[in-house]
């Protein structure tokens, strides 16, 4: 029996990502009517590369400031040039794209460092000595952050949360599954 209601308890199934797949269907055919309208030209636009989505509102989203600054936890992480110590250029990007180990959780440290966590976990130092030394500034604006706190961004590139280190950490050992122990 065909029915054009979703079916209970598939939003629980999809959880954070049920708006955004539904938003993801609804502009896949909006596009393609536009390409078949056009004959084959694709709409470049903000709405068709999907730079807004955000999960603001997912229970992985975890605002820990009383004013978020200019990234809310469940906002898409935003990119910043820098260097490394060495003088190498680097991208925020890149440091969070999957490394040896996969995909993993990068965990920014404005003024401060981050404590080392075990698991999939990337810490990086973002200041005139650290990781990612903010060249002109470009991380510091487009984060907003206050010195010593840090911001924890999920292997999706959103940010988790934000705030006081005790807090992120407390975030993130609660999300994580626990690390298996050594043999």
């Amino acid at each position: 029996m065909a029915t054009d209601e979703p079916r209970r308890g598939h939003e629980c199934a999809f959880g954070e990502n049920a708006p955004v797949a539904r938003g993801v269907l609804g502009l896949s055919t909006k596009l393609g009517q536009a390409v078949m309208a056009t004959g084959g030209t694709i709409p470049r636009t903000e709405e068709a590369f999907q730079l807004g989505i955000q999960y603001r509102d997912s229970p992985l989203s975890r605002e820990r400031r009383a004013t978020p600054g200019r990234v809310h936890a469940g906002d898409r992480a935003p990119d910043a040039p820098g260097h490394r110590p060495d003088g190498a250029p680097v991208r925020l990007f890149e440091l969070f794209r999957p490394d040896e180990r996969g995909p993993h959780w990068t965990l920014l440290g404005f003024g401060v460092t981050p404590p080392p966590l075990e698991g999939l976990v990337r810490a990086v130092t973002v200041g005139p000595s650290g990781d990612l030394v903010d060249t002109a500034g470009h991380a510091r604006e487009a984060y907003g952050p206050l010195d010593g706190e840090l911001v924890a961004v999920r292997p999706d590139g959103h940010v988790g949360v934000r705030g006081e280190p005790d807090a992120v950490v407390a975030y993130l050992r609660e999300v994580l599954p626990p690390v298996p122990a050594r043999l």
